[in-house]
């Protein structure tokens, strides 16, 4: 297996308090040039680098694994502006850890200023291999490598629990591992639950031969704030259906229940295979049509078939899903 390298851009306290955050600003002062800059030359200035040991901090040795690294920094970006100087500086970082023999999985913080238009750069210009967007404490890096303040995560005990030695920059191999694992098949895992609860809170109805218009469909999955949410941050984000209110809504759930339900960053890493962009844009376009309130499309259905429909949709981007991993 190649070696793995996570690039985490966030608001890390421990950095901070010896490193500058990346701005506008602070580049132009420095004379940022991104064609003439060596971003090697600033490791330990503008970022740094742990190593993955595989010795737990009970001092015991799992089996020998790919080497892996973490790499931090802090960047407060424009969001939605790609042609900044922040921007060029992540781009050269990325650029400078990612090469044929290795996989880069690259995570930016919401709140300085990354969205999925960000992602899509990163995915395409940077040719990371995947980008996530996480914030809010809710999402799964979270308690399982960084605390809420800017750490590494620790749990004051007992038992104590570390997952790096800042001293040594160095990362737990067993924590690391966790996450890896979970975000090499987050995707897979957010869209099969969605399916699984989408379909569960419908069939609950038992609908036999029952006729549904869309406008129906609509009404019954406004009675799950949080499910109707989670269906309408599926859909491809270019239907805009979801005011910014209610991406709040969805956020403050996930902050409740420790737990992403956003789709923001899901689609645009699976465009970058042609057949996973096909089969999530079908399941788009359906889920969209009959749940959307925009929608115009009427024709009543039998429920039962409806709810066919939709899980075979998911059920050939899941499928496309594991073939692509």
């Amino acid at each position: 297996m190649s070696e793995r390298v996570m690039l985490i851009v966030w608001k890390w306290l421990s950095f901070r308090d010896k490193h500058p955050l990346i701005t506008p600003e602070y580049l132009q002062n420095k004379g940022f040039d991104s064609a003439a800059w060596n971003i090697a030359q600033t490791e330990n200035q503008l970022f740094d680098t742990f190593s993955v040991v595989e010795e737990r901090p009970d001092g015991s040795r799992p089996s020998i694994s790919p080497t892996a690294r973490v790499v931090r920094t802090c960047i407060n970006n424009k969001i939605g502006d790609t042609q900044n100087a922040c921007f060029f500086f992540l781009e050269q970082l990325i650029e400078h850890f990612k090469n044929d023999n290795n996989q880069v999985f690259v995570f930016l913080h919401r709140s300085n200023g990354f969205s999925n238009h960000e992602v899509q750069a990163v995915l395409q210009v940077c040719k990371a291999d995947k980008c996530f967007l996480f914030g809010g404490s809710r999402d799964y890096i979270y308690r399982n490598l960084l605390d809420d303040d800017g750490n590494f995560y620790s749990q004051s005990g007992p038992p104590l629990q570390l997952v790096a030695n800042e001293n040594e920059k160095q990362v737990y191999q067993i924590y690391f591992e966790r996450v890896w694992a979970y975000y090499q098949h987050e995707f897979y895992t957010k869209i099969f639950e969605l399916k699984q609860d989408l379909l569960s809170y419908f069939y609950a109805r038992f609908p036999g031969d029952e006729s549904w218009t869309n406008q129906e469909l609509q009404r019954y999955l406004k009675q799950s704030k949080l499910l109707h949410l989670r269906v309408h941050s599926f859909m491809n984000d270019t239907s805009h259906c979801l005011e910014s209110e209610e991406k709040q809504q969805l956020s403050q759930y996930g902050r409740e229940n420790h737990k992403s339900y956003e789709f923001d960053d899901c689609f645009v890493n699976l465009a970058q295979k042609n057949k996973l962009e096909k089969e999530y844009e079908t399941i788009s376009k359906l889920l969209s049509n009959l749940f959307h309130e925009k929608s115009d499309f009427q024709k009543a259905r039998p429920l039962r078939d409806w709810l066919r429909q939709i899980e075979n949709g998911f059920a050939n981007l899941l499928g496309a899903l594991k073939q692509a991993s």
